[in-house]
């Protein structure tokens, strides 16, 4: 009965892309725009609890520059923040996070921006029909 429940769990949970760019493991499998395609990385099931969420972050995290692609409870939104972040450094450096909710799609970011720029492509279409 208990190994039915967890099976039951993990079938309806969402899966993600779990790496960080900072593990030896992952530094060139994790990047920004990661190939969905290889083997040795692909979306797994996330194990927290309600867990509904994928993430994305791209850029400052944990005192180290990166990308972290892992499962989420909380929405975290899509939005990117420029702060001095390293004392002395006069630069502005970017911390993008992005959220989604459908299996695997914390992927590449280009996924996001094709369909991004599907919607825009038929927004003239759209808008004829409405007029």
């Amino acid at each position: 009965m208990i190994n039915s429940l967890k099976l039951f769990c993990l079938a309806s949970s969402i899966s993600c892309y779990q790496c960080n760019s900072t593990d030896i493991k992952y530094q060139f499998l994790c990047g920004e725009f990661m190939d969905t395609h290889v083997d040795e990385l692909s979306a797994q099931p996330c194990l927290e609890n309600n867990a509904n969420y994928c993430i994305k972050l791209v850029g400052y995290h944990e005192g180290r520059f990166g990308v972290r692609r892992f499962c989420s409870v909380h929405n975290l939104d899509d939005r990117c923040e420029f702060s001095n972040i390293i004392s002395g450094d006069e630069r502005d450096y970017r911390t993008c996070v992005y959220t989604c909710s459908s299996d695997g799609c914390n992927g590449s970011s280009l996924v996001k921006s094709f369909r991004y720029l599907t919607g825009i492509c038929f927004l003239p279409l759209f808008r004829r029909l409405l007029l």
